[in-house]
């Protein structure tokens, strides 16, 4: 599933984002970047935001494709703050390397209670969209 010209669609410099079956998809570019900093974080989130214009989404996060596989604790931290999160009603984060899905888990066990909305971490797109289609 990718992005196609009947749906709307918007890019910045480290995501794409558009709307397939109810979903927005948020897939991180590979754009060359090696870790996503907490400044990344804002721009990528901000262009969410924009896009949906801020009305709650179901959210399929997908870091396969970007050659960053690693995200720092400051935009981690940032991923899951009030104002970050406030658009979105569940979110499936769709990660393809073992280590990081296994780091991903880790870290959303610190974090659950912080984070308003049901998330889970998937190893692919399909299983993504399964499981947030019980949202809709």
């Amino acid at each position: 599933m990718d992005a196609n010209t009947d749906t709307p669609f918007y890019e910045n410099d480290y995501a794409q984002y558009w709307i397939d079956g109810g979903i927005v998809f948020q897939v991180f570019k590979d754009s060359g970047f090696k870790e996503i900093n907490v400044d990344m974080a804002v721009e990528i989130t901000n262009g969410r935001q924009s896009f949906t214009q801020k009305k709650p989404v179901l959210l399929l996060v997908d870091v396969s494709y970007s050659s960053s596989k690693r995200i720092d604790v400051a935009a981690m931290k940032y991923f899951v703050l009030p104002a970050s999160t406030q658009d979105v009603l569940a979110s499936a984060i769709c990660i393809d390397s073992y280590l990081q899905y296994a780091v991903a888990k880790f870290f959303l066990r610190f974090y659950r209670r912080q984070i308003p909305f049901p998330v889970e971490v998937v190893k692919s797109r399909r299983e993504g969209v399964l499981w947030l289609q019980q949202f809709m």
